[in-house]
């Protein structure tokens, strides 16, 4: 979804344990992949540059639950 005349993207989709998101080949894309009803959706979205993706990629990876102890590497 775009908002109107700023085309800035709107990305509404769960966190969860366990989600894998990474810089792709080129450092101005990140690639992850959500579940939405069931169904997994993969993206890769593309950025203004390299720093706008690391910055995006950390504030993801801040927010995503950790795995419970017991758990880890499970995954």
């Amino acid at each position: 979804m775009r908002k109107e005349a700023v085309y800035t993207v709107l990305l509404n989709v769960t966190l969860f344990r366990g989600m894998s998101c990474f810089i792709a080949q080129d450092p101005r894309y990140l690639r992850f992949s959500v579940i939405e009803g069931g169904v997994t959706t993969h993206y890769n979205l593309r950025v203004s540059n390299a720093k706008a993706a690391a910055d995006l990629l950390r504030s993801i990876q801040a927010h995503i639950p950790d795995l419970p102890s017991d758990e880890v590497g499970e995954v």
